[in-house]
């Protein structure tokens, strides 16, 4: 994966005009479709809810995705993939399971509504209020 993860999921997002900020808790790359899922494990305490960011530099809406916590796919979260994290909007609340130590997050990417042929770079970001 070429880019770096800071430079396509940002540290936070939100928190201009005096709106709460979300800090990323945990991300990782991959190239789909020979890696169309990702397990990611939450650093701290993240409390019962986190939202998902997927980005796709190459282009929004490549591909689209399901984010739920191991599980528990009836709770589950979908959306498309942003070309960069520093516009990004998260996700509505995914629950966690409790009790899971780590926390974790499954993010599964398909085709978007602009696939086209050939390889996508994306990258999965978990976004909450942490305590460590």
């Amino acid at each position: 994966v070429p880019q770096g993860l800071d430079d396509t999921l940002p540290a936070t997002i939100g928190g201009a005009g005096g709106g709460p900020a979300v800090t990323r808790l945990a991300g990782a790359g991959a190239t789909w479709p020979k890696t169309p899922a990702l397990t990611l494990r939450l650093a701290g305490k993240p409390g019962d809810a986190v939202s998902v960011v997927v980005t796709c530099p190459s282009g929004a809406r490549r591909l689209s995705f399901t984010a739920y916590a191991p599980g528990d796919t009836a709770s589950a979260v979908k959306g498309t993939c942003v070309a960069t994290g520093q516009d990004a909007r998260v996700t509505r609340s995914l629950r966690l399971r409790p009790g899971d130590s780590p926390a974790r997050v499954r993010v599964r990417v398909r085709p978007g509504p602009v696939a086209r042929n050939g390889p996508v770079d994306w990258y999965a970001g978990v976004y909450g209020h942490a305590s460590r």
